[in-house]
């Protein structure tokens, strides 16, 4: 569209056993499961609720990370034909996992290859790989893009079909997946 995005400090507070965030630095799809998911921790008892704001706050934040890298990575020398075909193939109907592993994964790796600098999808890219140094011939994923992946699983295990586990065990989970969920939200606002 034109327009651009421009870094900013970080300026959002969290506390792993309450999640507070400033909700008005955040783009509005990940703003607005932020914020729900805020009110179901200030108003709700229902920890199921909460749990599934939080996923729903994770959704968004990775396809909206998605979208970005996407933009750049039309953009960049890093698009290829076979690469584009993969991408088109992945995403025809794409799951969670499929925005983790092939757009968030796969894109945000082929960004960090192609050396694509100075660009918000190589920032994006770099909060889910290690950039190439001389010993690796390949990007290493970062501790939040394995995070990332083990909360698909979770999701899928755990919430996927609906309350199955005692309220202290989502209440503990919570406490586990929030600072994963605000790493990934301070990278968008960053």
């Amino acid at each position: 569209c034109g327009g651009t995005l421009q870094p900013a400090a970080a300026t959002m507070s969290a506390q792993v056993g309450s999640f507070v965030c400033d909700t008005s630095r955040l783009p509005y799809p990940v703003a607005l499961t932020a914020q729900r998911l805020i009110d179901a921790q200030d108003l709700s008892s229902d920890v199921f609720r909460t749990v599934n704001c939080l996923k729903d706050c994770f959704e968004a934040t990775i396809k909206f990370l998605g979208a970005v890298l996407l933009a750049d990575y039309f953009r960049s020398s890093a698009a290829t034909p076979e690469r584009n075909a993969l991408l088109l193939e992945r995403l025809v109907r794409p799951s969670l996992g499929d925005w983790r592993a092939v757009v968030v994964g796969d894109v945000s790796r082929w960004l960090i290859d192609a050396k694509v600098e100075g660009t918000v999808g190589r920032a994006v890219a770099a909060l889910f790989f290690h950039p190439l140094s001389p010993r690796s011939a390949k990007p290493k994923p970062t501790q939040l893009m394995e995070r990332c992946e083990q909360f698909v699983t979770y999701r899928n295990e755990a919430i996927g079909h609906g309350a199955m586990r005692t309220d202290a065990a989502y209440e503990r989970d919570l406490q586990n997946w929030q600072p994963m969920l605000i790493e990934l939200l301070n990278g968008v606002e960053r």
